[in-house]
């Protein structure tokens, strides 16, 4: 069966081992035990920004190379495959305004309203029912959030005093916003928040997330209605087209 291991590089680069999954074919019990090995024991390198969510699929060739590929997370995987995925490292990237406009052409709270419906949309997919919540091989086993706010290398050469201006500002007024979804992520069993987060917040949302309190689902269904209906925010658009 097809692997996922992480790299000495770390958790933020998981390469597979590719394997034959005709096994799978072999007959309905077969494949639902194949399927939960396949995707309850490997994990699965996500991304998050703006535009969406993409899985980063790494595999390994007997050349020792590792090729990359990207896809759309949710387009990829049918929903009946999603409940099955214990385990996923979530990489959340909230670039500054400039980099977003010339990215995605928002910036500001249109910026923070778009990576919060995308991480709402991800805690959908990813999450429990009530009654799994109680259920240890049911239950999500491992998830890791790895938050940045910029440029890695800009953002290493920026003086002390800015940076800790600038990442307040962010942490209390979009960070926080954007991740408050994540708590929607009921008894998981181990979880690992790194990154441009203050300690307070990541203790905080990771005791909601271990958590084995039920959800109020009437409160979860307004919360998705309200980002439904919020008006989506006004683009800028510059002579000439930026890709």
């Amino acid at each position: 069966m097809p692997q996922a291991n992480a790299t000495p590089k770390g958790p933020s680069h998981v390469v597979w081992q590719r394997g034959n999954i005709h096994l799978m074919s072999v007959c309905q019990q077969v494949h639902d035990e194949c399927a939960e090995l396949l995707y309850g024991c490997n994990s699965f390198l996500l991304f998050v920004t703006f535009q969406g969510i993409t899985f980063r699929f790494s595999w390994l060739l007997p050349s020792g190379l590792a090729p990359t590929r990207r896809y759309d997370f949710l387009e990829l995987l049918p929903a009946k495959y999603l409940p099955l995925i214990k385990r996923a490292i979530i990489n959340l990237d909230h670039v500054d305004s400039y980099t977003a406009m010339l990215k995605f052409n928002v910036s500001g709270k249109g910026l923070t309203q778009g990576l919060r419906k995308q991480v709402q949309r991800l805690v959908n997919a990813l999450r429990t029912n009530a009654d799994a919540a109680n259920d240890d091989e049911k239950r999500l086993a491992k998830i890791s959030i790895r938050v940045s706010n910029g440029n890695a290398f800009l953002d290493r050469d920026k003086s002390e005093i800015v940076r800790q201006k600038e990442g307040a500002i962010k942490v209390s007024e979009d960070l926080e916003v954007m991740l408050v979804p994540f708590g929607d992520l009921r008894g998981v069993r181990e979880v690992q928040i790194s990154g441009a987060v203050t300690d307070k917040f990541a203790t905080s949302l990771k005791e909601k997330m271990m958590s084995l309190e039920k959800l109020d689902e009437a409160a979860i269904e307004r919360s998705l209605k309200n980002l439904e209906m919020a008006p989506s925010p006004q683009l800028c658009v510059y002579g000439n087209d930026m890709t």
